[in-house]
């Protein structure tokens, strides 16, 4: 049997709660936050097993910069839908808090072996901002031309 090694990830705002579960068992716990710093000690804690599992929760903003910084890194993980983790850890976690959760969200990744999340290149993250970008750009020309016209409008109708 393989050993599955799965680094549980409960993300706050600034800082992020890490149970490392090895074959279903706890073997190490330690808060980051989220600096340069924080991420540097989740690297190294990860660089010491072969093919380690990350899992989290998708919190919105809070989970950015955590995805960010595993596909900057290269690191496989699974992002899993928030009701769909309380789902799951429901029925082998009784209480709730930031650490039993990052315990709960490994435990759930041993017993439900969900896939890793899909990661597309680069390039098309880039392409969708710059893409976003321009759209807002066409927007404000717009926004301003129209400003323009109406202030030329009132002014030649006396208002």
């Amino acid at each position: 049997m393989d050993t599955q090694i799965v680094f549980g990830v409960d993300v706050s705002k600034h800082k992020s709660n890490i149970a490392i579960v090895i074959n279903g068992k706890v073997v190490d716990e330690f808060k980051i936050t989220h600096t340069r710093d924080g991420f540097k000690r989740l690297d190294d804690a990860l660089n010491h097993f072969k093919n380690p599992q990350v899992i989290f929760e998708s919190s919105g903003v809070y989970s950015r910069t955590l995805r960010a910084f595993l596909q900057r890194n290269n690191w496989s993980y699974t992002e899993i839908n928030p009701l769909a983790a309380k789902k799951d850890m429901d029925s082998f976690r009784h209480n709730k808090n930031d650490q039993l959760d990052a315990v709960a969200l490994a435990q759930a990744m041993n017993q439900h072996h969900y896939a890793p999340t899909f990661q597309e290149q680069q390039i098309y993250s880039e392409l969708r901002d710059m893409e976003r970008s321009y759209q807002e750009f066409n927007e404000d020309i717009v926004r301003a031309k129209k400003q323009a016209t109406s202030k030329t409008t009132d002014y030649f109708s006396g208002d």
